[in-house]
């Protein structure tokens, strides 16, 4: 995850994270920044506009375990960012691969 973080800040994405957890991770990581965000697991309108005030182009989620509900954060990002259809990583060697790939594809 660390090499994922340090990549994507250094093409100019913005991180954000809905987990308290995650964001503390991630802001301890050297030249990584990354902001928390209100994430609602109940109001899909409100979601899509939080989705849209931040400006979310991709969702990474790298959950260890399945979603306990259908009000698991985890799974509400990822059931989301496919209704909105937005690209979703789940899986960390994929995601991997996507980040080495996209400075190529981006310059």
């Amino acid at each position: 995850m660390a090499f994922i973080a340090k990549t994507l800040v250094d093409l100019g994405f913005k991180l954000y994270s809905s987990s308290p957890d995650v964001e503390a991770y991630l802001k301890g990581l050297p030249y990584v920044t990354a902001k928390r965000m209100f994430f609602p697991t109940k109001d899909k309108r409100l979601l899509r506009e939080v989705f849209d005030e931040y400006d979310i182009q991709c969702v990474i989620n790298l959950s260890k375990t399945r979603g306990k509900g259908f009000t698991d954060e985890d799974y509400v990002a990822r059931r989301n960012a496919v209704d909105f259809g937005l690209p979703l990583l789940n899986n960390a060697r994929c995601a991997k691969l996507w980040v080495e790939a996209s400075p190529r594809k981006i310059s």
